[in-house]
């Protein structure tokens, strides 16, 4: 949005519209050259293909692996049979993975609304910083992406998740406690951006194979609904006082954090296992 904002207008959106479709080209590229799930084609009772990409896989590593028995079930279902697994027997996994979903996407929307409308001009900042505040969302959200990855492999999923969330809870508070509001959002972007890192991490590898895909598209749904819900209800808050907004935006991180309380006390820790072994 900064480099837009640089731009002459006539070409700035040209420019938006052609880098969207480069990376529609990528993820064109990344389908066909990434294989199909071995264990989801097996589920499916496809095992021969299964194994044709388990030897090209050997093959471009040069070696072979000899793994003991695990026991893929065959599931034939649709999407009403797979919603009826989900709800069924991983109910309560659906409902740590859509509270995860939901944290992401009401604190993303809600800061992207309550940014421009009410946090900006409250804090005495001109509308052509708003960019630049994006800018350094995203570039804080990478790198505290990368580190929140590496601690997800060391520390492992539950301690991670629940760490970041709660600093990304105390993060929102600086965005009212601070004097320095690019320091606050620099802090706030480089903690709070990095939560779907290991969330969602977290919810799509506590589901089996065969219905993984049918959880993640239900999760989303529940994930988008708060996102439509969010804005609307922060703008408004803020309204009276862009802390009341904030304040808001914590009280949803505190789904994340309870979330990831439960799981921590109740859930399976998916570090260094199989997903036979996880689900």
């Amino acid at each position: 949005m900064a480099l837009l904002e640089n731009l002459d207008p006539e070409w700035g959106w040209r420019f938006a519209f052609f880098l969207g479709g480069v990376i529609a080209l990528l993820i064109v590229w990344v389908r066909r050259s990434v294989p199909e799930s071995p264990r989801w084609l097996l589920s499916k009772g496809m095992d021969e293909e299964a194994e044709k990409i388990v030897r090209s896989l050997e093959v471009e590593a040069g070696k072979t692996f000899r793994a003991e028995r695990c026991s893929v079930p065959v599931f034939d279902g649709g999407l009403l049979e797979g919603m009826r697994l989900i709800l069924g027997g991983y109910r309560w996994r659906f409902v740590f993975a859509s509270s995860l979903s939901l944290t992401i996407l009401t604190t993303y929307y809600g800061l992207v609304s309550l940014l421009p409308i009410s946090l900006a001009p409250a804090m005495g900042l001109p509308p052509e910083s708003v960019p630049t505040l994006f800018m350094m969302g995203s570039v804080g959200g990478f790198f505290g992406g990368v580190v929140v990855a590496i601690f997800a492999d060391l520390l492992g999923r539950k301690a991670t998740g629940l760490g970041i969330a709660i600093l990304s809870a105390l993060a929102t508070l600086t965005l009212v406690h601070l004097d320095n509001f690019y320091v606050a959002f620099a802090i706030y972007s480089f903690i709070a951006f990095s939560f779907a890192s290991v969330a969602y991490v977290s919810a799509m590898e506590i589901f089996p194979s065969h219905v993984r895909a049918t959880a993640i598209g239900l999760i989303s749904i529940i994930g988008r609904l708060g996102g439509v819900v969010a804005p609307p209800l922060l703008v408004s808050l803020s309204q009276h006082n862009y802390a009341y907004g904030v304040y808001g935006l914590f009280a949803f991180w505190l789904v994340g954090v309870i979330a990831y309380l439960l799981w921590s006390m109740f859930g399976v820790e998916a570090k260094g296992k199989s997903i036979e072994e996880i689900t």
